[in-house]
This record gives C-alpha cells, structure tokens and sequence, in this order.
C-alpha cells in the first residue's frame, strides 16, 4: 500500500510530537487546520499513553465534533471510554477495525494492546504489542508495556512441554538460583 507522502508527514508528526509528562497539555484552537487537528489528535494519543484516558477522551470528542475522519479518533475514543467503563469488548473491536484501515500505525497496536491487557489476554496483548514494534522499533510505549509484561525464560528441558511437572519444578528452582 504506497502513502502520500504528505500523509506519511502527517503520520510521522503524530507518532513523533509526544507530550512530557511533566508539562500541561495546551489545546490549540479546534477551529483551525488539518494540521492543528493532527496536533490535537496526537496530544490525545500521548494522553492516553500516559494512562489519562478522561482527558484523552474529552480531547478526541472535541475532534470528533470538529468532524475529523482520522482513524486514530475512532479508535483511541473507544479504547479510552473502554477503560473508564470497563467494557473493553467495544475498544477492542474499534482498535481492529482501525488496524484494518491503518495497519501502519504502531499507536493503534499499543492500544489494542492495553485494552487486551486490561481484558485479561496476556498472549494476544503480547503479540499486539510485538506487531506494533515491527513497525516502529523505538516505539517507547510499545517497549514499556512489553518490559513490564517481562519475558518467559525457555523451558529448561526442551523435549518437554512447558508445562510439564519437571519443567515447572526445575524452572521454579532456576529461577530461586537466578534470583529471579
């Protein structure tokens, strides 16, 4: 799939153009350009990748009012009223359907991801999360998530399944001698 390239501008400038976590978050004016619009939409992704899912919320309905077509709107407005609400199925489903039309964008994977995460699904945040990261390996939220989530070690015996007694029995005891 070829992207214009001012698209792909536009698309880098959301990824990239992150708010601190120490500084307040300034909104521009809803009635300007395109790419104040974008401004806006990527000040809510780095919201909600500070965990500030009101204030991601209130920001995207604002841009939604505006009539904004973007994907990210959609999807961070879903996956944001889904952790407020707790009913993570509906974010789930606008992450996916956003992914279908924007599998180039890592922010979506990260929220898929969060969203799975809250759900319970270790395994399918897991892979979302790496399926972000191969789009933009210096993802800092991607990478965070994943760091937090920790990584399985290789099962010590091999030929075995992981959760085959000896594994279990001799990887509790690999991990009291690792100290971890």
């Amino acid at each position: 799939m070829q992207i214009a390239l001012n698209d792909f501008d536009l698309l880098f400038d959301s990824l990239v153009g992150q708010v601190p976590a120490e500084s307040p978050v300034s909104l521009p004016s809803p009635e300007g350009t395109g790419q104040e619009q974008d401004e806006w939409i990527a000040r809510a992704v780095a919201l909600f990748h500070r965990g500030d899912y009101a204030r991601c919320q209130s920001l995207l309905q604002k841009c939604e009012a505006q009539g904004s077509r973007d994907v990210r709107v959609r999807a961070f407005l879903a996956a944001s009223r889904s952790m407020g609400n707790g009913r993570v199925r509906d974010g789930v489903v606008a992450c996916l359907e956003a992914i279908r039309g924007a599998f180039y964008i890592p922010d979506l994977y990260f929220a898929l991801g969060v969203l799975l995460l809250r759900a319970g699904d270790r395994a399918k945040a897991h892979a979302a999360f790496q399926r972000g990261l191969r789009l933009d390996p210096h993802h800092a939220g991607l990478t965070a998530r994943l760091r937090e989530m920790g990584e399985r070690r290789v099962p010590v015996l091999g030929f075995l399944d992981r959760a085959n007694p000896a594994n279990r029995v001799l990887g509790r005891m690999r991990a009291q001698l690792s100290g971890g």
